[in-house]
């Protein structure tokens, strides 16, 4: 996770303070999302494969854990790497309470493509572009209400919502 992603989450553990919290696409690459969240009492971390920071390896597009249940729900850095990050939205949003919060962090160009695990892209690895838009709209279409999207001249992608 970049120094831009990391400071933005900080900013968004401050104003929400959650307690109980969801990551989907929680391995470590390069930074704990966790550690942006000091008042988080409950963490659990959903990603495809094993590897830190994951508690449940399972597809965060058809996970399903316990619904209505989390403060907040964050995915940082992970819709660029699968095209089925608007399932992970629903995703998000399916575990959401009411009145919770989402929280994503994704890129588009000017920011290079890069590899989920360890710098550039691999052979066969998926990846793209994930513009305000379309993140906007599958927020709304999700259920989340007073979405904002974000972005920076680096290509950060940065959204919040709230759960209706």
């Amino acid at each position: 996770m970049h120094l831009e992603c990391q400071m933005w989450l900080i900013k968004v553990s401050a104003l929400y303070q959650p307690k109980k919290v969801l990551e989907l696409g929680s391995c470590d690459v390069n930074g704990a999302v966790k550690n942006a969240f000091p008042t988080a009492t409950e963490w659990v971390g959903v990603d495809i494969a094993e590897g830190p920071g994951v508690d449940i390896v399972a597809n965060a597009a058809t996970y399903r854990g316990e619904p209505d249940s989390y403060d907040l729900v964050v995915s940082a850095s992970t819709f660029e790497h699968t095209p089925e990050w608007p399932q992970i939205v629903k995703t998000a949003a399916w575990h959401c309470k009411p009145g919770g919060h989402a929280a994503f962090t994704t890129v588009m160009a000017p920011f290079p493509p890069h590899s989920a695990r360890d710098g550039k892209l691999l052979p066969g690895e998926w990846y793209s572009d994930v513009c305000p838009g379309p993140l906007k709209n599958a927020m709304q279409t999700a259920g989340f209400v007073g979405v904002h999207v974000g972005t920076t001249p680096k290509g950060d992608v940065f959204a919040v919502g709230t759960r209706a």
